[in-house]
């Protein structure tokens, strides 16, 4: 069981991570709705537009829905649900980098193209 638990921890950040690859932006939050059984119930999407959100993505092998929502009590209510084991939004799971122009050159890289010549 606790080798289970460690999967779906493992596969919650993964799916987390590929809803960045999603992320746009617009004022909608995304987040990530786990799921207690290993699949997604088969009213997961109605459950997730009635608190005000739209899925985005469902991974029923292991139980995450990637969902967006510009409503402040969406999470609350689908923590409501009974079939959900947690709801967490992506914003503070990474962000990009912002460009920086003191960045070093390619040439500054021990593996770049023509080092030690």
């Amino acid at each position: 069981m606790p080798s289970q638990l460690v999967r779906r921890a493992v596969l919650f950040v993964a799916a987390a991570a590929l809803t960045l690859a999603f992320a746009g932006t617009a004022s909608a939050a995304t987040y990530v709705v786990l799921y207690k059984a290993q699949g997604v119930p088969t009213n997961g999407g109605a459950t997730v537009r009635a608190a005000g959100g739209t899925v985005v993505a469902s991974y029923a092998q292991i139980g995450v829905i990637i969902a967006k929502s510009d409503n402040a009590g969406f999470r609350a209510a689908l923590m409501k649900d009974k079939s959900v084991d947690g709801v967490s939004t992506t914003a503070g799971f990474a962000g990009r980098p912002e460009p920086d122009s003191a960045a070093s050159s390619e040439g500054d890289l021990p593996n770049a193209a023509g080092h030690g010549r």
